[in-house]
């Protein structure tokens, strides 16, 4: 593990925690974010409305599900390429149609973050980028977030797709979840990857072992996949 990492390992019944390293020390979230943004999603928008993409969401930089403009595409099916590609336009995508204003959406994710006592987070973007906006968490926030969205079924039925294919007016998409230890391993259900150059890699998994529900969240660990594993 690297010296200047963070992890955590909790027990999503108890809330307990099994195993930390500097489990609030806050860092940048990168995409792990996007857990945030799903769950907002799911509780405020409607799963089977349409929303249309507007040519500034086209634009949205790095991981992308590649929309295009014109086009409509489901909630639902937004939220998959959200959760499974990381898409940062569709999670753009999403800020914008689920309430009147992108600052209603981050005002909602920080309410929602302050609700489930997510003491040490702030949250200015959907997306998880941090060029001009910034996105700051712990381990042990982001777990007592992900203990919550796993009790969702929308959320558990979405972030543990292994693919999802959807259909719009212009193209067929195809996703496969970027999350490696969904295929690799047969107890790991569900999580959220997350990377840019400032945060380093983020990570995010949830296994059940026997009768056991575990989560697991890193920060700034290069070997990250393998931790988690070793925790679990």
């Amino acid at each position: 593990a690297n010296s200047n990492s963070s992890y955590i390992l909790l027990d999503a019944d108890s809330g307990r925690i099994l195993y930390e390293k500097n489990k609030d020390e806050r860092f940048l979230t990168a995409s792990i974010a996007k857990i945030m943004t799903c769950m907002v999603a799911i509780e405020n928008g409607n799963l089977f409305d349409l929303y249309k993409v507007d040519y500034n969401t086209t634009l949205t930089e790095g991981s992308s599900i590649y929309l295009e403009e014109d086009d409509e595409i489901l909630l639902y099916d937004l939220l998959c390429g959200l959760m499974l590609r990381s898409g940062n336009d569709a999670a753009t995508l999403i800020c914008k149609n689920v309430f009147k204003s992108e600052n209603e959406f981050v005002y909602q994710m920080n309410l929602l973050a302050k609700r489930i006592k997510m003491g040490n987070s702030t949250f200015e973007n959907p997306t998880g980028l941090n060029t001009t906006t910034f996105n700051y968490s712990t381990a042990y926030d982001m777990a007592l977030l992900m203990r919550y969205a796993v009790s969702n079924e929308i959320f558990l039925e979405i972030s543990s797709k292994k693919y999802h294919h959807a259909t719009t007016l212009k193209k067929i998409y195809y996703w496969y979840n970027k999350h490696k230890l969904i295929y690799n391993t047969d107890y790991v259900i569900s999580g959220k990857t997350g990377y840019t150059k400032d945060s380093g890699r983020t990570l995010v998994s949830y296994a059940e072992i026997q009768e056991m529900k575990l989560i697991c969240v890193s920060f700034n660990e290069t070997d990250d996949y393998n931790l988690h594993q070793v925790l679990f």
